[in-house]
């Protein structure tokens, strides 16, 4: 059963920072049948093999570490690595008078790295909206190719290859403190992370040839926490004299 749109949340059970308050927030805003639970690495694999059954649309995982400057700014590095994603393209050509046709498919693995900038637009009842944008690097890498033609009985594959591309982000999103040094983080992000080109090698004899895939591009809903290293240090009201 294909889960278009849904999003796949998997926690360590292990981990000191996941409480039952922190489950607890994330079942208010993800359905319980997408929460995933691992209390240790068998029970983690079988949880990776059910995501992958449940074809979600990519699966993604990444971190970072930042700085944040003050109350309203901050920034930070991340990586991520995106699973295999099922890519495909169609293209015409004329020959001979005649219109023909090629369908292509593959299927597209990348990490991405990012340089990050935030605003925090302020905090009410423990809520902080906020929005950022990321400038970066994406290494993209093109697996299991094939060209069939299309009104022909031509066909090709690929050979897998790989290249790094300039990539962007911009986000919005909003984060509940947990606590003092834990917050919980909901965020829209729009990604994109370049091209890259492969090259088809015809089973029917004829040459070579090289083709483009760019526009790698993602709108993502992610769920995240960001633990805060250096909680804030509470603040104190001066003691009053009298002169």
């Amino acid at each position: 059963m294909a889960h278009e749109g849904a999003v796949a949340v998997l926690l360590n059970a292990n981990a000191k920072q996941v409480s039952d308050r922190i489950q607890g927030a994330i079942s208010h805003v993800v359905p319980p049948q997408d929460i995933f639970l691992s209390h240790s690495k068998g029970e983690a694999r079988a949880i990776a093999r059910a995501v992958v059954d449940r074809r979600y649309d990519t699966v993604f995982i990444g971190g970072g570490l930042g700085y944040e400057v003050n109350n309203w700014l901050r920034f930070d590095v991340t990586a991520e690595y995106r699973s295999k994603a099922e890519m495909t393209a169609f293209g015409t050509y004329t020959f001979g008078g005649g219109t023909f046709g090629d369908g292509y498919h593959a299927n597209l693995q990348s990490w991405v790295f990012l340089a990050n900038a935030y605003v925090d637009l302020g905090t009410w009842d423990c809520i902080t909206p906020f929005i950022g944008v990321g400038v970066g690097g994406a290494y993209n890498k093109i697996a299991d190719l094939t060209d069939v033609g299309i009104g022909t009985s031509g066909s090709g594959i690929g050979r897998d290859s790989a290249a790094w591309s300039p990539a962007y982000a911009a986000y919005a999103g909003l984060a509940y403190n947990v606590s003092q040094s834990l917050k919980l983080e909901l965020t829209y992000r729009y990604l994109n992370y370049g091209s890259t080109t492969d090259t088809i090698d015809c089973t029917g004899g004829c040459n070579p040839d090289s083709y483009k895939f760019g526009h790698f591009s993602s709108n993502d809903i992610m769920l995240g926490m960001r633990w805060m290293l250096s909680p804030a240090p509470a603040v104190v009201a001066p003691l009053s004299t009298r002169g």
